[in-house]
């Protein structure tokens, strides 16, 4: 249900989870090209430029609907390596009935 929210942070000895932030905007939308090539091009082969275009265009799509529905940026659960500086290595997104989507 809308109603259940995920943890500010969630912390074990080799994983960080916690809720993504503007900060990760350009992690979430170089995982999403990679996640949903379809989405970009029906193509089997991609070259690099597509990639380059597709990253730009995901970055832009996920800062517009971070400021239009801010809500949705506590449905990011990013993931984070505690020993290597919290650097990113995953993200996960809930889509509850109703949510907009992300463009």
């Amino acid at each position: 249900p809308r109603s259940q929210q995920m943890p500010a942070k969630y912390n074990n000895d080799d994983l960080v989870l916690e809720v993504g932030t503007a900060a990760d905007s350009a992690a979430i939308a170089a995982v999403r090209t990679d996640a949903f090539p379809d989405k970009r091009c029906h193509c089997l082969f991609v070259p690099i430029e597509f990639r380059s275009s597709a990253l730009k265009d995901n970055l832009k799509a996920e800062t517009a609907c971070a400021k239009r529905h801010p809500q949705k940026r506590a449905q990011i659960g990013v993931i984070r390596d505690p020993a290597d500086s919290g650097r990113f290595l995953a993200a996960c997104q809930l889509q509850f009935h109703g949510d907009v989507g992300d463009h």
